[in-house]
């Protein structure tokens, strides 16, 4: 009798134990399934990214990330372009000193500013009408600025000071 009721005890541990093994094949399927997925869409966003650095080197529009304090963090060539400057000369540099009404713009994230004309000074105290608009990225506090060339104003001479009304 003792014999039967150790036998019954084993054999319910090993129908337990044989439970517990399909439901960790179970959740290994599942969590190899999820590896799999994440791995696809981390390929996808790779290439994504790839492509978007490759757009961002090459477009011929400005681009320009700064902090919101006006430091520049980020620029593409065409940006440094207009600007006649190299750009690692940009970087961690003040915007101000290119776009001198910066600081009264007011960009928050669910507002972004139309594109208007503004004027920029380039490195070599030259001037331009540009296109720009200013935005940013939601839960994010860096600007982005996208800036294209309008009219070359490298014969005017140098603006004291340059007023700018926003509308919110």
């Amino acid at each position: 009798m003792e014999k039967e009721y150790q036998l019954e005890i084993l054999e319910k541990k090993l129908i337990a134990s044989e439970n517990e093994v399909r439901l960790l094949r179970a959740q290994k399927k599942e969590l190899e399934e999820d590896i799999e997925k994440r791995t696809k869409s981390r390929i996808i966003l790779e290439t994504v990214l790839r492509q978007y650095k490759v757009f961002y080197k090459i477009s011929p529009v400005g681009f320009c990330k700064v902090t919101k304090d006006g430091i520049i963090l980020n620029a593409n060539l065409a940006f440094a372009n207009l600007l006649i400057a190299k750009r690692e000369d940009l970087l961690k540099k003040s915007i101000m000193r290119y776009i001198h009404f910066f600081f009264h713009l007011k960009i928050d994230s669910e507002h972004e500013i139309e594109p208007y004309e503004i004027e920029v000074t380039r490195q070599n105290n030259t001037f331009f009408l540009g296109k720009a608009q200013f935005f940013k990225m939601p839960k994010h506090s860096d600007i982005y600025i996208t800036l294209l060339l309008s009219k070359d104003l490298s014969k005017k001479e140098p603006v004291d000071e340059i007023s700018c009304e926003i509308e919110k």
